[in-house]
């Protein structure tokens, strides 16, 4: 149901034309006679609002998705979707939006799921034993949330006050002998999170719009955070972007997937092998941990901001004592196989997708194999891609992104 115009007919073009989308500017031919080529210049303010109010389908717009997601996360898929979206449906031979359901069982921080939705799937499930995953994964929708009300909420956030002295600022500021943040900015935090707690408790805004407002806070502390990239460590002097004010945008409720009937997201907070016992589900996506890097470790102060408990903290780094055993488990040589094998014998899915790498610390055939029991005709898709910068690893060689993909016998 597009209206399209061109600003002249075929007959009268010369060097250029515009093409108007429902009155809205969208795109500029021009024909370079020098060059030998025909140009388009898009108009991405206008391509991005077609796109987000799902008027236009199955585009994926990378500068979209990152104003949405936008911190340094292990394993992040984030500039990997294009790639992702090419290997789902080659392999299936249908577009994503005619999948009958999706199940993304390590979500991580959304961004898969989100892109699913995007593209026109009507049922997609987000999992992951992370609090601070499971938040950042629910809800991805606008379905029962006034956008409006958050979007003011953000605005007021971001007056100057002077904040709170919570748990933040007595444990992971100067306060406390340790610069994750500014004393400033733990305070900020603090103040925010407290009074997101309030607004909840109050009935001032929902239980949708209370996790939209704990993630849109995740954003604003991972671009304030003193750290080389995850929180497994501080670094011994403030970086420049670690001393600016706390600023919380509004980026991810502007993102939120539009509502259309028959649509379902949700979002389980469950161990993998128990959310793979859910149901079934024409396609699974698996985004497994690769290496020995804990995320409850490495994001243990994004952890404590969506739970908000007052944990017992120890060490230097003020780690968490109440440390999730269950996470660990495709962390370690020594349990990952059986695990995995115990996953992947669990699922009930006509498809199944599989994200890993090459510095794995399982091996290929290993997968290969574990898939075999079940599934049928694998695939391998790869692309070359930057390895994860941390302070430990300094290794700039880019590693080879697998997409395994398989059909059940």
């Amino acid at each position: 149901n597009l209206k399209l115009k061109w600003s002249k007919s075929i007959y009268t073009w010369n060097e250029s034309l515009s093409l108007r989308i429902n009155n809205l500017p969208f795109a500029e031919l021009q024909i370079h006679n020098n060059r030998n080529s025909i140009k388009c210049r898009f108009n991405m303010k206008t391509l991005h609002t077609l796109v987000k109010n799902n008027v236009l389908k199955g585009i994926i717009c990378s500068n979209y998705n990152k104003m949405s997601i936008s911190f340094n996360y292990i394993g992040s898929k984030l500039n990997l979707l294009q790639f992702l979206k090419a290997g789902m449906e080659d392999y299936t031979e249908k577009k994503i939006e005619s999948f009958e359901s999706f199940l993304d069982i390590f979500s991580g921080t959304g961004v898969v799921s989100h892109m699913v939705l995007s593209n026109g799937c009507k049922k997609v499930i987000s999992n992951d034993l992370q609090h601070y995953s499971w938040v950042m994964s629910s809800p991805l929708t606008d379905y029962g949330i006034d956008k409006e009300k958050l979007q003011e909420l953000i605005k007021i956030y971001n007056f100057d006050f002077k904040g709170n002295d919570g748990f933040i600022y007595r444990n992971y500021s100067p306060a406390g002998n340790r610069m994750y943040f500014t004393e400033h900015n733990a305070k900020l935090i603090d103040f925010i999170r407290q009074d997101i707690e309030i607004l909840k408790n109050n009935g001032n805004i929902n239980f949708k719009e209370y996790l939209v407002l704990l993630k849109t806070l995740l954003l604003g502390v991972s671009s304030v955070s003193n750290t080389a990239s995850v929180y497994g460590a501080y670094l011994k002097t403030f970086k420049k972007s670690a001393t600016k004010r706390l600023t919380l945008s509004t980026n991810i409720v502007d993102t939120l997937v539009g509502y259309t009937p028959n649509l379902i997201h949700q979002a389980h907070n469950l161990d993998a092998l128990q959310c793979a016992k859910t149901g079934y589900y024409e396609v699974v996506y698996i985004d497994p941990p690769y290496n020995t890097r804990n995320y409850a470790q490495n994001f243990h102060i994004l952890e404590t901001i969506t739970r908000y408990d007052d944990p017992l903290i120890k060490g230097l780094t003020g780690l968490r004592v109440d440390d999730n055993e269950d996470s660990k488990k495709f962390c370690l040589k020594t349990k990952v196989y059986n695990n995995f094998k115990d996953l992947i014998d669990t699922l009930d899915c006509k498809y199944v997708f599989i994200s890993y790498s090459s510095d794995g610390i399982l091996q290929l055939e290993d997968i290969f194999y574990i898939l075999s029991n079940n599934f049928k005709e694998t695939v391998l898709k790869q692309q070359a891609y930057k390895r994860f910068k941390s302070s430990s690893n300094s290794d700039k060689k880019p590693v080879e992104e697998y997409l395994i993909c398989a059909k059940s016998k």
